[in-house]
């Protein structure tokens, strides 16, 4: 039996089954807000959060978008950045070169 990313997710509002459209995930209840107010895909992936009862907002994950939801200093010239260099050290896996 194959299976799936349909066959293992479901609503995370309201735990109903989820169908696949072409760019986002629909909740299968017509009850719930989801059903007609889809679920994004940004980068291949569902985004599957309640946004009604979150802390993310549902404007940070448009495909449209290119940088991470979290602001991140990619120059590792801000304090902030050096600062946390200098307690833990360099993360050599994830280092950027620019």
């Amino acid at each position: 039996m194959t299976v799936t990313i349909s066959d293992i997710i479901v609503c995370p509002s309201c735990r109903s089954d989820l169908r696949a459209g072409a760019s986002e995930f629909f909740c299968t209840s017509d009850a719930c807000r989801y059903s007609s107010k889809p679920f994004p895909i940004v980068a291949g992936q569902p985004v599957l959060i309640d946004f009604e009862r979150s802390i993310f907002d549902r404007a940070s994950y448009c495909e449209d978008k290119n940088e991470s939801v979290i602001p991140r200093d990619l120059s590792g010239r801000s304090l902030k950045t050096r600062i946390k260099s200098l307690v833990f050290g360099r993360n050599e896996v994830t280092a950027v070169s620019l």
